[in-house]
């Protein structure tokens, strides 16, 4: 199915970026380096709050390599304490991003939000439950403007997405251009960079994932690798924005019904 493009809308920023490589085998290094500050985008008019990793992140996690570079970050509706404390349900409006770019370049990205799999102090995203979706590719373009430069990205929802519980925002970049990941690891580096938190700790105090294709073990969970390791990437700058709350009943059945039912 292919879906309609459109450009994403950029908002100037500033901000202190470290440049570690990459971690894990396969995936290009980037050059450890500065990039300039950013100021941080307020907060959209009628936004109740921000779940998911708004940051500002302090550095970058690693470079790009599409096709089949998906990064994922953990929202629970109910820890968003001034909007939807107590509620289980949030109406979604908007999801963001940041990236720092190293040279201009077109990229292609879908948004959507997927469901949980895993455990409950350590859940991982479960890409066979599609809760939500932009519904269309955006593409990004970045000009020399934009070049040690770093962009926040929107993508707006429809009005009917609604999550129940725990969820995962997933951004996959289905193209870059020129470079795409022909460049390997030697300059110049046309990639941009995801710009991150680095946070130290194992999945339940993080929950942020990325897959790519030729990795060894495909998702990976982006707080769990060695801290002592110069390339551990983090949890990326990607949140959602919730216009209200709500409360979805959960249906409460007794081990005499479930046995009725699958008898």
């Amino acid at each position: 199915m292919r879906f309609p493009r459109r450009i994403a809308v950029l908002f100037l920023a500033h901000g202190l970026l470290l440049t570690p490589p990459a971690a894990e085998a396969g995936k290009p290094r980037g050059e450890p380096g500065l990039a300039p500050a950013y100021r941080v985008a307020p907060r959209p008019h009628g936004v109740g709050c921000m779940l998911g990793q708004p940051g500002p992140g302090t550095g970058t996690s690693r470079w790009i390599c599409a096709p089949d570079d998906r990064y994922f970050t953990l929202f629970v509706p109910d820890s968003c304490t001034d909007t939807c404390m107590g509620r289980n349900t949030a109406l979604i409006k908007m999801a963001h991003m940041r990236l720092f770019f190293s040279a201009a370049c077109t990229l292609k990205v879908a948004t959507s939000i997927v469901g949980v799999t895993g455990t409950e102090s350590c859940s991982q995203p479960d890409e066979s439950n599609l809760l939500c979706s932009t519904g269309d590719t955006t593409t990004i373009v970045a000009g020399p403007a934009d070049v040690n430069q770093v962009r926040e990205f929107t993508f707006t929802f429809p009005e009917t997405c609604k999550v129940v519980g725990r969820a995962f925002l997933c951004f996959d970049f289905n193209s870059i251009s020129p470079d795409g990941c022909a460049g390997g690891n030697e300059p110049p580096f046309f990639r941009p960079a995801v710009v991150a938190q680095f946070v130290y700790h194992q999945c339940a105090n993080c929950n942020s994932w990325n897959y790519y294709s030729f990795a060894p073990t495909q998702t990976v969970d982006l707080c769990s690798l060695d801290p002592n390791n110069p390339g551990i990437p983090g949890s990326p700058d990607m949140w959602v924005d919730v216009a209200k709350c709500s409360t979805t009943p959960t249906r409460r059945t007794t081990w005499g019904q479930l046995k009725a039912i699958y008898r």
